[in-house]
């Protein structure tokens, strides 16, 4: 519910007093501390639990969530922004947009097709810190003009740590509750930066040349933003992989 009341806002902010949306906020904030009240209190009856407390409890686990929803949410909505970017500000038609994404899906297949062999060789924090200064630096190229890399590298990493802190009944779940978590990522990053880029954007005087010069006002606050939310997401992940060293080694 709380991406569908944010996706609302991207309209006009104006839409949070409506009844309806007033409701649903309300009861999408207290839906959070009842599902955690409901979890404790199944646990502690010895009953089984959605998502037990205790996942949480392992540092790597909370720091591997945490990164990888605003990576994310950071990835689409950069992808977003760049589309919008490419035909409202360069004008570009559809079909030519689409051929500026090109270089991203090389960057995700070199990644995917390296991190094997890198995370054996080099620690996750500093894996963390490299694939976080890559991805930091389009939406910067961006925000201050003329842009991009994946957050591929982040989800290999999280995968192996996550597989390597639990044990082997508890993967699945764990495993779960992070596809689930970046999924969630998805769909705020994409309702946050439609919200920023709206309320950003200075009204034009209709010609395209103010149209475009609006629209980019807009896209930049979005952009920092993207930028904002891969620098914690980096420094979070390397503080919550500091202990887990060099991941997908094999043991004997």
């Amino acid at each position: 519910m709380v991406p569908c009341e944010i996706s609302e806002l991207a309209y006009s902010t104006s839409t949070l007093a409506l009844p309806q949306n007033i409701v649903l906020l309300v009861l999408s904030v207290v839906l959070v501390p009842a599902f955690i009240f409901w979890i404790r209190r199944q646990e502690s009856r010895g009953l089984p639990a959605i998502i037990p407390s205790a996942v949480w409890r392992k540092p790597e686990f909370a720091s591997a969530c945490v990164a990888v929803f605003l990576s994310w949410a950071t990835a689409n909505a950069f992808a977003y922004l760049c589309s919008l970017y490419f035909q409202n500000v360069q004008r570009l038609s559809p079909f030519d947009a689409s051929l500026r994404f090109l270089p991203n899906v090389a960057s995700g297949l070199v990644a995917n097709a390296f991190v094997g062999r890198l995370v054996e060789r080099i620690h996750a924090s500093a894996l963390m810190l490299g694939a976080g200064v890559l991805s930091a630096s389009a939406p910067v190229l961006l925000a201050v003009q003329d842009p991009t890399v994946s957050t591929d590298l982040l989800f290999s990493v999280s995968t192996l740590i996550i597989a390597g802190a639990f044990a082997p009944d508890a993967q699945a779940l764990a495993g779960g509750i992070f596809n689930a978590v970046s999924q969630l990522g998805t769909f705020v990053g994409l309702a946050v930066a439609a919200v920023v880029t709206t309320a950003a954007t200075p009204p034009s005087a209709g010609d395209d040349d103010d149209s475009a010069t609006a629209a980019m006002a807009g896209y930049r606050a979005a952009f920092w933003l993207c930028f904002a939310a891969t620098i914690v997401s980096t420094v979070v992940g390397m503080v919550g992989f500091r202990r887990a060293g060099r991941v997908g080694l094999k043991h004997d």
